[in-house]
């Protein structure tokens, strides 16, 4: 249940656990909307899915502590705004932001990370074209009022736009991916310039990560280290004034 700023939490017999965003402070919410890179997809897809102490969202929640609750909506394949009629039309992004942000809301902060699979050579996008596809999405998490207070009618959360690393170069050589791989070097400067002329934030990820050396479109271990503790520090730094 909800009454102003407290929440009830659970009941027990001798007591009712309320934590209230004044007071034994709820956690901060946050949701990660992205691919495979953020799912903790393995470069070359050698093993299983990367468990909770590796994968960035969770390295991210880690390092933020109880004060925040990391909820991940991540799905590898997934495109910003096109409909995969290889892999199927639910790889859409925009089609399933929004009933996923309603559904994780109330949300302080929304993490936007996609446009990776946009560079795939069958969709032809240029660098601008993902770029105005990466901010329709935020543009409808903005819309939403799915941030702190009542249902459906709340504040508008923090949105944090991840521009994606670019490509390997061994990206050239593969058929899927080789269409994307110059696009993929100009996205950040062109995300950059529209987040710019907005409230949202923006992260360029490809100043903190590479792809691994074995696979030219996916993250390693290590990079999902680096990228967790980064946006660790940009989520705390949105509450430190």
């Amino acid at each position: 249940t909800n009454n102003g700023d407290c929440a009830v939490l659970f009941k027990s017999r001798a007591h009712i656990h309320v934590a209230c965003r004044f007071g034994l402070a709820m956690p901060r919410s946050v949701l990660v909307y992205g691919d495979s890179n953020s799912w903790g997809y393995p470069p070359m897809g050698a093993g299983p899915r990367y468990g909770v102490d590796v994968r960035w969202p969770q390295v991210m929640a880690s390092a933020l502590g109880k004060e925040f609750s990391v909820t991940e909506a991540c799905l590898p394949g997934r495109t910003t705004t096109l409909d995969d009629f290889v892999s199927g039309a639910y790889f859409n992004g925009l089609t399933t932001l929004s009933p996923t942000l309603m559904s994780a809301s109330p949300l302080d902060v929304v993490v936007i990370m996609l446009g990776t699979n946009d560079f795939k050579s069958r969709f032809q996008q240029t660098a601008d074209n993902i770029a105005t596809s990466i901010m329709r999405l935020a543009h409808t998490t903005a819309s939403h009022k799915v941030g702190p207070g009542k249902w459906k009618d709340g504040a508008m959360p923090e949105i944090v736009i991840v521009c994606p690393p670019p490509l390997g170069e061994a990206a050239q050589e593969l058929v899927d991916w080789k269409v994307g791989y110059e696009p993929s070097l100009q996205l950040a400067p062109a995300l950059a310039v529209k987040v710019a002329q907005t409230p949202f934030h923006f992260v360029n990820a490809g100043d903190i990560v590479t792809a691994s050396e074995t696979d030219p479109v996916h993250i390693d271990d290590q990079g999902h280290a680096l990228l967790g503790q980064h946006m660790a520090s940009v989520v705390s730094a949105l509450f430190s004034s």
